[in-house]
C-alpha cells in the first residue's frame, strides 16, 4: 500500500514539477507559486502518509480519484470543426447588410426635416419617422445642453470646450504618413464593402 501511494505522490510532484516550470518558462508568476504550493502539499502528504499509516488507505483513494479525474479531463472530446477552420469556420453567408442609414445617430444627425434627403428616406422607412421626430422635438440626441442641471455653466462649458479642441489643434496635428514609410493604399470599393 505504501509503495502504491508513494508512486502515486512522485508522479503528482512530477507532473506538478512539470507545471511550475512551464509556468517559470512562461513568466506566469501566479501558476508558478500554484506550481510550487502543490508540491510543498504533495512533499507534506508523503511525509504525512509515511509517519502515518493510517492515512494509507485515504490517500490512495484520494490519489487515485484523482488520477481518474485527471484522465478523464485528458480525453479528447469531439472536434470542432467550425473552430479547427479558424475565423472562416465562423462566417456565415446568411447575414444581413446593416444599412448605416437606419442608426439613430445617423438619422438625427445627417436627416434635416424640410430636406429632399429627410422625405425620400422616411418614405422608405416610416417605422422610425414617428419617434425619430419625437427625439428632434426633445433636443435632438442627448438633448439640449444644461437641460438637467439649469444651465449651470461650468457643466455647459465642459462639453462645449471638448467639442472646440479639435478646431483649435487641428491646424498643429499632422496626418501624413512617417517619413520613409511605404503609404497604404485602400480601395475605397473594397473598403464600403
Amino acid at each position: 500500500m505504501l509503495l502504491i501511494v508513494l508512486v502515486q505522490l512522485a508522479l503528482f510532484l512530477v507532473v506538478s514539477g512539470f507545471f511550475a516550470y512551464e509556468s517559470y518558462r512562461e513568466e506566469q508568476p501566479r501558476a508558478l507559486k500554484i506550481g510550487v504550493a502543490l508540491i510543498f502539499l504533495e512533499v507534506i502528504l508523503a511525509a504525512i502518509v509515511i509517519f502515518l499509516p493510517a492515512s494509507r488507505t485515504p490517500a490512495v483513494i484520494l490519489l487515485s480519484s484523482s488520477f481518474a479525474m485527471l484522465a478523464l479531463f485528458s480525453l479528447p472530446g469531439k472536434k470542432n470543426t467550425r473552430a479547427l477552420k479558424g475565423a472562416g469556420g465562423y462566417v456565415s453567408d446568411g447575414h444581413k447588410r446593416v444599412d448605416e442609414r437606419d442608426i439613430i445617430f445617423a438619422r438625427l444627425r445627417s436627416l434635416l426635416p424640410g430636406t429632399e434627403r429627410y422625405d425620400n428616406y422616411y418614405m422608405a422607412s416610416p417605422e422610425f419617422k414617428y419617434a425619430d421626430d419625437r427625439r428632434r422635438g426633445m433636443g435632438g440626441l442627448i438633448g439640449s445642453l444644461g437641460a438637467i442641471d439649469g444651465r449651470y455653466q461650468p457643466n455647459t462649458s465642459m462639453p462645449l470646450a471638448l467639442g472646440s479642441i479639435p478646431q483649435l489643434l487641428g491646424p498643429h496635428a499632422s496626418a501624413a504618413p512617417i517619413p520613409g514609410r511605404e503609404r497604404a493604399e485602400l480601395d475605397p470599393a473594397k473598403a464600403s464593402k
